[in-house]
């Protein structure tokens, strides 16, 4: 099976992949397949979806999700959340973010227009001590 696709989103289960494996094994899946998921909050409000992910090149890591987020007067925003913030709810295949609309609203966006040196740690610092890293 190629990993990446809605049918493949779908037919993940406890027992394939979107669920973390038994003996505690960590799931991964590919940024293909996890792009457009659904974001929610723990009162089920939807928050956005993931429209793309951040990627620090000198460690490797992913640090980011991008959230595209619709603000005031439908504004569309993107806003980097940390990915330490966000929980992966296995059942609805969403990620769940422990913020409310408001808080988003006035989150740190990203303005594609004019990208933010996010080797900056002072942005880096600003966008985790939002979300209480």
């Amino acid at each position: 099976m190629t990993l990446g696709t809605e049918e493949d989103f779908e037919s993940f289960n406890d027992a394939d992949g979107w669920a973390p494996a038994s003996g505690g094994a960590t799931m991964r899946l590919t940024a293909t397949l996890l792009r457009g998921r659904k974001v929610t909050n723990y009162d089920n409000e939807d928050l956005g979806v993931i429209e793309d992910f951040m990627l620090d090149m000198a460690t490797g890591r992913l640090d980011y999700a991008v959230l595209s987020f619709a603000g005031v007067g439908s504004k569309t925003r993107l806003v980097p959340i940390p990915i330490r913030a966000l929980a992966v709810d296995t059942d609805g295949q969403r990620f769940m973010l422990n913020a409310d609309r408001e808080m988003l609203i006035f989150a740190p966006a990203l303005d594609c227009h004019n990208w933010p040196d996010t080797t900056d740690p002072r942005w880096r610092s600003g966008i985790e001590s939002y979300y209480s890293f």
